[in-house]
């Protein structure tokens, strides 16, 4: 199956390649053997392997499960309308410290 790959500065996007696409040749790659959509990819060598959880940088693994903007703002409300202010021990901290400690920083 070919696909055609789009690069931009942070996205990929990923879509079936036409046979346009096929002739004009510029971003367009097989698909590696056994990839589903859900899968993500990176280009090694002008060829599209399947990435790794390793190959994923710690702060996306951290975007992707932190509480939605919505949840952390109803978190940090409710704190502070039960303790007047936000500290280290209220459930918004605890919930972002929990995805920080699970994917540190890379030193």
């Amino acid at each position: 199956m070919k696909i055609k790959v789009k690069f931009d500065a942070n996205m990929l996007s990923v879509s079936a390649a036409s046979q346009r696409d096929d002739a004009e040749g510029d971003g367009v790659y097989d698909a590696p053997e056994g990839w589903t959509t859900s899968q993500r990819l990176k280009l090694v060598d002008g060829q599209l392997e399947i990435a790794t959880d390793d190959d994923i940088p710690y702060a996306e693994k951290r975007r992707s499960e932190y509480p939605t903007v919505e949840e952390q703002l109803d978190m940090i409300y409710h704190e502070i309308a039960a303790q007047g202010a936000i500290g280290s021990t209220g459930a918004w901290f605890a919930a972002r410290k929990a995805i920080k400690d699970k994917y540190p920083k890379p030193e």
